[in-house]
């Protein structure tokens, strides 16, 4: 009898606990840190709308118009930011797509030349809750800034699988403004969020997201996607001090991009 015990403590012992669930029931917030999300509503084919709870990002809007490069322009500067400060790296990636509303004064015409972009394109990482409080401000050469997201903000969005290219992005807003548009729900049409939960490295399957902000009640969209930054003005700023080194491709630009091809490559060059 002693034996039969013993023997079913120590297979209390090795039995593995169940592994717990992953928050908001997203598979990939369980390896890493998510934001905190509260879903609202389900509309069925994969449509949700969601909230997104106040914390701290880090952004760095990439040198180009050119969507396929934006990664590779600004992923090292935003990587070296948590690194060297010691905080954990989160998840997802998120690539913020806006149009170019704080065009600056000496662009007489939209060109394919920065920050004289028909859209801009930013880099948003989630800090994680523990890193907030102390998140140092990064320095003024690397371009990335902090973003404080004081209050909750909602989105409508839609999840898909693959890789998030150029036209699965597009073919996924397409259905979920068409159907926003047809329930009548409005929502701002200039601005929105690709999340990226995996890298191409990841087994299947991959979770990526479209995320539009919801339109606020009796204003128009205010150029934020839905963040409030520190400093607006910074950002024109650093667009402008930027704007003669990207009008030319420098050698300088054109070896750091043949450095960071595979990183591009990693994240499956939209």
């Amino acid at each position: 009898m002693l034996a039969v015990c013993l023997l079913t403590f120590v297979a209390a012992l090795t039995t593995a606990a169940p592994a717990p669930e992953p928050p908001n029931g997203i598979r990939q917030c369980a390896r890493s840190e998510c934001p905190v999300y509260t879903d609202l509503e389900d509309y069925g084919l994969d449509m949700w709308k969601r909230r997104i709870e106040p914390g701290v990002w880090v952004r760095k809007v990439a040198p180009t118009c050119n969507r396929t490069t934006a990664i590779g322009l600004v992923y090292m500067d935003m990587h070296n930011y948590f690194r060297d400060n010691g905080i954990n790296r989160t998840t997802p990636l998120m690539m913020e797509i806006s149009e170019n509303k704080a065009e600056p004064s000496f662009c007489p015409d939209k060109s394919k030349f920065f920050p004289c972009c028909d859209k801009t394109y930013a880099l948003l990482f989630y800090i994680p809750a523990v890193s907030q409080a102390t998140a140092p401000p990064p320095s003024k050469e690397s371009g990335v800034e902090l973003v404080h997201m004081e209050d909750p903000r909602e989105f409508y969005g839609i999840t898909f699988g693959g890789r998030p290219v150029t036209h699965n992005v597009t073919a996924k807003y397409k259905q979920l403004s068409e159907f926003l548009d047809d329930k009548g729900i409005p929502f701002e049409d200039d601005a929105f969020l690709v999340a990226m939960y995996d890298s191409s490295r990841r087994p299947l399957p991959h979770r990526n997201e479209i995320l539009i902000p919801i339109k606020k009640p009796g204003g128009s969209h205010d150029g934020n996607d839905g963040f409030d930054y520190e400093n607006d003005g910074q950002q024109n700023e650093r667009q402008e001090s930027q704007a003669n080194s990207a009008v030319q491709w420098s050698p300088i630009t054109i070896m750091k991009l043949f450095l960071l091809y595979p990183v591009i490559m990693f994240f499956q060059k939209w």
